[in-house]
Order: structure tokens, then sequence, then C-alpha cells
């Protein structure tokens, strides 16, 4: 004769096996800055369950600028959030600032500049100037003036921010 009990308590445990064995579904998310030095992202390597909202946030490094998400995510927006239903591998693209050197000549003359490191239009963020103060016929170098005050006829400046300078010369 079947037992009432002998048959249910193995089916319960049946379906509660089955039941259990579902596990959620999850995806990874690898994130990464390019180049490493230009700043940080966050988060960085992680594992989120299907369907979970990530903030993507890029926090660029002094001197550098943050320009947009590629990969398995493109935008410029920052921060910026993605859906997890799937495995994304995103690169938080960064690029140096460029700062302009404005300089303003009083009298008659020209200032050659010569790049110690690279030349652009604008001078990416660290650059190193060499300014050399170059007079007309009749006219002499006078100093220098603006954000930086000097008196000798050349002079090097690292570029960090915008910066606006005045050579004077004098007949």
């Amino acid at each position: 004769m079947l037992n009432l009990r002998s048959i249910i308590l193995p089916l319960i445990g049946l379906i509660l096996l089955i039941g259990c064995g579902t596990e959620p579904v999850t995806y990874t998310l690898g994130v990464t800055p390019s180049p490493p030095e230009g700043g940080t992202v966050t988060p960085t390597n992680e594992v989120y369950q299907e369907g979970e909202e990530i903030q993507l946030l890029a926090t660029p490094s002094e001197g550098w600028r943050f320009v947009d998400w590629d990969g398995d995510w493109s935008t410029s927006d920052n921060p910026t959030s993605v859906i997890m239903n799937k495995n994304y591998t995103i690169k938080g693209n960064f690029t140096k600032r460029d700062y302009p050197l404005n300089i303003e000549i009083i009298g008659e003359g020209t200032v050659e500049e010569e790049i110690i490191s690279q030349k652009t239009t604008d001078y990416p963020y660290g650059t190193i100037v060499r300014l050399t103060p170059i007079p007309n016929q009749d006219w002499v170098f006078d100093g220098w003036s603006g954000e930086v005050t000097d008196e000798n006829d050349v002079i090097e400046l690292t570029i960090d921010k915008e910066t606006n300078i005045k050579v004077t010369f004098l007949p």
C-alpha cells in the first residue's frame, strides 16, 4: 500500500531542486581609461546581474579632458549609464588639454617661439616653450610682463593654463 507521505516528500524535494537550480544571469563589465595617465574610470571590472543599470564616470587627471566612451558602448556623455544585458568592454578616452599662449608686443619687434617638446596651434598641457625677443632695427628689448615678469632675454614657460605675456621693445 502506498503511503501518501512517501510520494509527496520526494515530489516536493524534486520541485525544490529544480526551482533552486536556476541562478541569476550575470555579465561582466570591464572599463579602462585610455591612456591610463589621462584619468580614472569607475567602476572598473565588475560582475553584475542581468538588467542592472550601472553608471560609468570618467574623471580626467590634471591637464587632461574626457573625450568619449568607446568599445561596446559609445557616447560622449559623462556620466553615462549602461543596462547590463551582455558582457561589456568599454574604454574611457582622454586627451591632453591645449592652452593658448597669447603674446602682446609693445613697440617694434617679434618673439621667436621655440617648442622644447612639441608644437601645435595651442600648446598641450605641460609643453615647454622658449621665448626669445627679436627687436626690430633701432629698437631694444625692455622686458616681459603679464603672467611672467622677467628682464632676461630668453625665458622658458611650462604651459599648464592659458598664458598671457607682454613683451616690450623701446626705441
